[in-house]
């Protein structure tokens, strides 16, 4: 996982919900350590200004709390984000991203679901647990799919009252299947991503078939 990639979803404010109301003491510490760690890793010993401040914080955030409020919770981490390269500090960026549970995913914008239990246009995060559809303004969990019930994708033209792509998703098993359609701009990279997931998770399942019995114990 890249820095380079991992970060601008970051600033986009994927990896986390939009808080109602006023983020919490533990959010201001981690979104403040984080662009203290942006700085560092830019190779910056100096105190950054509020509009640097501002470059480093997912909008949504940036904006619930006073600008001058954010640059001196930066400030307290200064001094421990200073004693590191800027390499290390890319590194422990990612380390504290990748507690985050959308950490990894690849995402989506889907202008429109056939599902009624998604309401569109939403965004589509990609990863290892499945289809996590997430509401646009608040980033919040709507509806979840294991890649256990993905049985196949794949896409279709626009039609003639559409500019985008369709991609069809069967679902279940044999015996009760269904098919679920999803309107979006990146269709053939959504049906790449999922197919990558789905092996890896066949992969790894073939692999513990094939362990003997004291190694099966063991994980």
């Amino acid at each position: 996982m890249h820095y380079n990639q991992v970060l601008p979803d970051y600033l986009k404010g994927l990896f986390s919900s939009v808080p109602a109301s006023q983020p919490t003491e533990q959010q201001l510490q981690q979104v403040s350590k984080l662009a203290s760690l942006q700085h560092r890793a830019k190779d910056h010993f100096y105190l950054p200004s509020v509009r640097e401040v501002q470059e480093y914080i997912p909008a949504q955030l940036y904006h619930s709390t006073a600008g001058d409020t954010w640059l001196n919770l930066v400030s307290q981490h200064r001094q421990q984000t200073q004693a590191l390269s800027p390499h290390q500090a890319r590194a422990q960026f990612l380390g504290l991203l990748s507690a985050f549970p959308l950490f990894g995913s690849s995402f989506f914008f889907i202008q429109s679901c056939s599902n009624v239990l998604v309401p569109a246009p939403c965004i589509l995060a990609v990863n290892h647990n499945g289809l996590n559809f997430l509401s646009t303004k608040t980033h919040e969990l709507i509806v979840k799919i294991p890649l256990k019930e993905i049985q196949s994708t794949w896409t279709q033209q626009p039609t003639a009252n559409s500019s985008y792509p369709y991609v069809e998703i069967s679902l279940g098993d044999v015996a009760a299947q269904r098919t679920m359609q999803l309107q979006l701009e990146q269709g053939l990279e959504l049906c790449r991503v999922v197919a990558v997931h789905v092996e890896s998770m066949l992969s790894a399942r073939e692999e513990r078939l094939t362990l003997p019995p004291s190694e099966i114990t063991l994980l």
